[in-house]
C-alpha cells in the first residue's frame, strides 16, 4: 500500500468510520501499516487469508494491537476457511472476527456447522459484485448483492451475527438499500477511488498502461483504480500464473477531491432516506422499508432524464 492509503485511513477514522487493511504485502509491511493507521484510537480492521503464513500474519498483527480480523477469501464456505477460523479464535480469544465472503444462507449454515469454538462476530456477504470484479463473467459464479443480503439476514439474526456487505455499492442509495435489507456494516471501495487521499497514480504522462491501453487523458485529473483480482494487481502481488485467470479489471477514474466530500454525501443520503421512511434510527429504517420488483424502465427513470 502507498502512503496515500494512510491518508485515507486517517480521514475515515476522524469521521468516525473504520478502514480495513488488505493482506497483499509482507507481514512486516502489514504490521508497519497497521501501526501507522491508528488514528484517534480507532484501530483498522486487518485482513488475513488461509494457511500458515496467514496464521503468522494474524499473530503478528494481534501482537501489534489488532483487535478486529477479517478472514478474507473469495468463497468462505469450505473447510479450509472454517479450520483457519477455529485456529484463529482459539489462539486469539480476545479478537473479533468477520468471515467472508458468502453468497447464500445455505453457505453460511454450512460454515457454522464446522465452527467448533464459537461463531464469527460477523459474516461478509457479496460474491462478484465489485465495480472492478469480473468473477461472474470469468467463472459464471455469483449472486446479486442485494439478493445475498436478503437471503442471509435471517441466519445472521438467529445466530447473533452482524452482516458486512462487500461489493456492488455505487452510491448512498445503494447503501440505504443494503442497510434496509439487513446489513450492519458496509465495505466501500469504488466510492473512494479517485479521492485525493486514495492510492492510485495520476495520469500525468502518456506512459501509464492499464489492461493494455494507455490512459487516454494524460491530464492529471484521473487516477488509476484496479481490482484486487486484476492482472495489474496480480503482477504487484506476484500471483501471475498460466493457470490463473484474472477475475478483476482496472481503469482510470476522475479525481473527486477530498474524501470528506464522499463521506458527507453518504451521510446526507442516509439521513434523507430516514426522513422519507419516518425513521430516526437504522432499526426503524429497516422496519419501515419495503422492497418492490421494478422494471428496466424504473432504472432509467431513477436517473436525471430531463436533459
Amino acid at each position: 500500500r502507498r502512503s496515500s492509503d494512510l491518508e485515507l485511513s486517517k480521514v475515515l477514522a476522524e469521521y468516525g468510520t473504520i478502514s480495513s487493511l488488505h493482506r497483499f504485502c509482507s507481514i512486516e509491511k502489514n504490521v508497519e501499516l497497521f501501526e501507522a493507521s491508528i488514528h484517534n484510537k480507532i484501530k483498522p480492521i486487518v485482513a488475513v487469508g488461509v494457511g500458515q503464513i496467514e496464521l503468522e500474519r494474524a499473530y503478528a498483527l494481534s501482537n501489534a494491537g489488532a483487535e478486529i480480523f477479517l478472514l478474507d477469501v473469495a468463497h468462505a464456505a469450505n473447510t479450509a476457511v472454517s479450520d483457519m477460523f477455529n485456529m484463529l479464535v482459539d489462539d486469539i480469544p480476545t479478537g473479533k472476527f468477520i468471515v467472508g465472503n458468502f453468497g447464500t444462507q445455505k453457505e453460511v449454515a454450512k460454515f457454522l456447522e464446522h465452527c467448533t469454538i464459537k461463531r464469527p462476530d460477523a459474516i461478509c456477504v457479496g460474491i462478484g459484485g465489485g465495480s472492478m470484479c469480473l468473477t461472474r463473467v470469468v467463472t459464471g459464479v455469483g449472486i446479486p448483492t442485494l439478493a445475498s443480503i436478503l437471503d442471509c439476514a435471517e441466519i445472521c439474526d438467529e445466530n447473533n451475527m452482524k452482516m458486512m456487505v462487500n461489493g456492488g455499492l455505487r452510491n448512498s442509495g445503494d447503501i440505504v438499500k443494503a442497510l434496509a435489507a439487513g446489513a450492519d456494516l458496509i465495505m466501500l471501495g469504488s466510492m473512494f477511488a479517485g479521492t485525493d487521499e486514495a492510492s492510485g497514480r495520476r495520469c500525468t504522462e502518456h506512459i501509464e498502461v492499464i489492461q493494455g491501453e494507455l490512459c487516454k487523458h494524460s491530464c492529471g485529473v484521473h487516477k488509476e483504480y484496479r481490482g484486487s483480482a486484476s492482472i495489474n494487481s496480480y503482477e504487484a502481488q506476484g500471483k501471475v500464473a498460466t493457470w490463473r485467470a484474472p477475475e478483476g479489471d482496472s481503469t482510470w477514474v476522475p479525481v473527486k477531491g477530498p474524501a470528506i466530500n464522499v463521506l458527507n454525501s453518504i451521510n446526507g443520503g442516509i439521513r434523507s432516506a430516514c426522513s422519507y421512511l419516518n425513521a430516526s434510527t437504522i432499526d426503524q429504517l429497516r422496519a419501515n422499508a419495503k422492497f418492490n420488483i421494478v422494471t428496466s424502465n424504473t432504472v432509467r427513470e431513477n436517473k436525471a432524464h430531463g436533459k
